[in-house]
């Protein structure tokens, strides 16, 4: 984690080849945090983080990547129930622009000035350099937006089998389940634009 003195946050982790047991109410809770920022806390709440703005415009600039390779993804049931587990890659980015700053972009025209900088840079770049380049997460030198959210999933697949069996085993291959869906891949992007 990366934070910035004036309170902008880089989040990055990166999860490999372990068996997560999720609870879905703890996924639904973190669905809240990110869209809705952090709780609200009372001026004087000695709980209240640094650089907190209770203005949602002024809130800094958040970044938010994780990535799981090689994991199984158990989601927890009731006692004696099958349980769905799931293997694939997964890919979570979220980002939060700081709000005034892009509308001051905007009215200025700085945000115009480096769109059409950007472009005639672009036609100078050779076909390396245009590999090289991924724009998966927005800039606000370049761009309107003020609130990005992309799920990526590759070769997910989807289980039934049984927590018991997954306790007693360390290796899923030994345990006796049931394929739902052949492995799919699937890219979800939802943006906010001034």
């Amino acid at each position: 984690m990366t934070q910035l003195p004036n309170g902008e946050r880089a989040i990055k982790t990166e999860i490999q080849g372990l068996r997560i047991t999720i609870k879905p109410h703890t996924l639904m809770m973190i669905y809240y945090f990110l869209l809705n920022s952090f709780p609200e806390y009372e001026q004087s709440s000695p709980d209240k983080p640094s650089f907190i703005d209770f203005n949602p415009e002024q809130a800094p600039k958040m970044e938010f990547v994780t990535v799981t390779k090689d994991c199984l993804l158990v989601f927890q049931n009731r006692p004696g129930l099958k349980t769905l587990a799931c293997k694939g890659k997964i890919s979570f980015e979220f980002l939060r622009q700081n709000v005034s700053e892009t509308k001051h972009a905007i009215t200025t025209g700085e945000l115009f000035d480096a769109d059409s900088s950007s472009d005639e840079n672009r036609s100078d770049d050779n076909e390396a350099d245009k590999k090289k380049r991924d724009p998966k997460l927005p800039s606000p030198a370049t761009t309107d937006v003020v609130w990005h959210m992309r799920i990526t999933i590759e070769d997910f697949c989807p289980f039934v089998c049984s927590l018991n069996q997954m306790n007693e085993h360390s290796s899923f291959e030994r345990i006796n389940k049931r394929q739902l869906l052949n492995p799919i891949s699937l890219d979800y992007l939802t943006q906010f634009t001034l």
